[in-house]
């Protein structure tokens, strides 16, 4: 803060009188002190102001931060309920999956035993055409007999 030019003092000598020269430097330092204390008194009530304003600014940014850290929150909920239902999801498929594996071996398995069945079948037909050409070529014809008539 700029100084104010100082005034010289007056010289207290011993041939003026001491009431005098005192009631002028009590005037003298109260021109002086009167500019300076209203600044004070401006200053001060600038601090207020500003006080004023930062406290309403830091309860904006308060509830800015508060409505962010909401925001965050919902979010992480969001994620983790995600991140559950992934899980879920996965688990059920991996059952699904082995459940089609197990249905695939099956029908393999099933597959194979009617292609077995199919062949033996096969196979059995032909043995049982080749033991009905053997029979028919080895026996001789049998003739029938009729069986007798009963009461006519």
């Amino acid at each position: 803060m700029p100084h104010a030019p100082s005034t010289p003092s007056p010289s207290v000598s011993p041939t003026s009188p001491v009431p005098s020269a005192a009631l002028a430097v009590s005037s003298d330092l109260d021109a002086h002190l009167h500019p300076l204390a209203d600044r004070v008194r401006a200053l001060q009530s600038e601090t207020i102001d500003l006080r004023r304003a930062a406290d309403a600014e830091m309860r904006r940014v308060n509830r800015l931060l508060l409505a962010l850290a909401v925001a965050l929150l919902v979010a992480i909920v969001a994620l983790v309920v995600q991140a559950v239902q992934m899980s879920a999801q996965r688990d059920r498929f991996a059952a699904m999956q082995q459940r089609i594996d197990r249905l695939v071996a099956a029908q393999v398995t099933h597959d194979a035993t009617i292609k077995m069945l199919s062949q033996r079948q096969d196979e059995l037909g032909a043995q049982v055409d080749r033991l009905t050409s053997r029979m028919s070529s080895a026996a001789p014809p049998v003739k029938r007999a009729h069986a007798p008539r009963r009461g006519r």
